[in-house]
């Protein structure tokens, strides 16, 4: 029973955690000044994670849930060994959402990105220009993309359709969006019968390659399953256990429980991250990393 309520409070914890993080604030009345540590490498990560929370505040939320489930789980087993590693690993989930909706995000824009060609080429073929085709974008294409060419229809009014393009890849900032933009750059200077046959096969290649990514993640997903299971289901039983059993209970409370818990924890650590290394597909590398850069 206790164990049950030991489960309870940690899931209702994540849900409240979750909710918090997810939770956008409605109250922009004044414009606040960003302080230097808002431009970090976490604050930056979650920004393209959409997150909508400050680097200060997730981590302050973080800390205080892993105290909470740790506090829970010891209340209810009476070992502190076996407290502190759900409790950590309830802290990193935070960080694995993100991950994956940053993950999610990214992997959108790329499966977008045939379509919007494709959308480039229909505009072409009906007499508009190249930059009338891509402010379009911002009105009738994919939708993962509509709001960075919305921008850069408003940045090529103010500055110029090169700048323009260069903001754009800077705010996308992964590898096909490179090839794309570069692509569409080169094409105001050589003209369109040049581009046409460039689009063609940027967009059929670009298909090409999301195929085989998403064939590759399908066929892990399984392993990857097995894998969380086989990490977690050890020291579940473990913890029923000790929730169950008084013998269990006094051998983990000892310094023999704790090096035989430290030992699994490092264990599972280890064969979590040589799956994750192995299991791991190859990211292009971006070419062009700095706006303005041409080749």
């Amino acid at each position: 029973m206790k164990l049950l309520a030991a489960l309870s409070a940690a899931v209702a914890a994540y849900a409240i955690v979750t909710a918090i993080l997810d939770w956008k604030r409605p109250r922009p009345t004044r414009p606040r000044r960003r302080s230097p540590r808002s431009s970090g490498r976490l604050q930056r990560r979650l920004d393209e994670a959409g997150a909508g929370v400050s680097a200060r505040r997730y981590r302050t939320t973080v800390a205080g849930t892993v105290v909470l489930v740790a506090l829970v789980i010891y209340a209810a087993t009476g070992t502190a060994a076996l407290a502190i590693p759900p409790a950590l690993a309830v802290g990193l989930t935070p960080r694995l959402h993100f991950q994956r909706r940053h993950t999610k995000v990214l992997l959108e824009r790329r499966t977008a990105w045939p379509e919007a060609i494709r959308d480039v080429l229909a505009h072409l073929a009906s007499g508009q220009t190249l930059h009338r085709s891509l402010c379009l974008l911002g009105h009738s294409g994919p939708l993962p993309l509509r709001a960075t060419w919305l921008r850069y229809e408003r940045n090529a009014a103010g500055l110029d359709p090169s700048t323009a393009l260069d903001l754009a890849r800077a705010e996308f900032a992964d590898p096909v969006s490179d090839r794309v933009i570069e692509a569409f750059a080169a094409a105001q200077e050589h003209g369109r019968d040049v581009i046409v046959a460039v689009l063609r096969s940027l967009a059929d290649n670009v298909t090409k390659d999301l195929q085989l990514v998403e064939q590759i993640a399908t066929s892990q997903t399984e392993i990857r399953s097995q894998a969380v299971v086989a990490v977690i289901l050890p020291f579940g039983v473990l913890a029923f256990l000790v929730a169950s059993n008084d013998g269990y209970r006094s051998f983990y409370q000892s310094t023999g429980g704790w090096i035989v818990v430290s030992i699994g924890v490092l264990m599972a650590l280890g064969g979590w991250k040589l799956i994750t290394a192995l299991g791991r597909v190859p990211i292009e590398p971006r070419v062009l990393v700095e706006p303005g850069a041409r080749r």
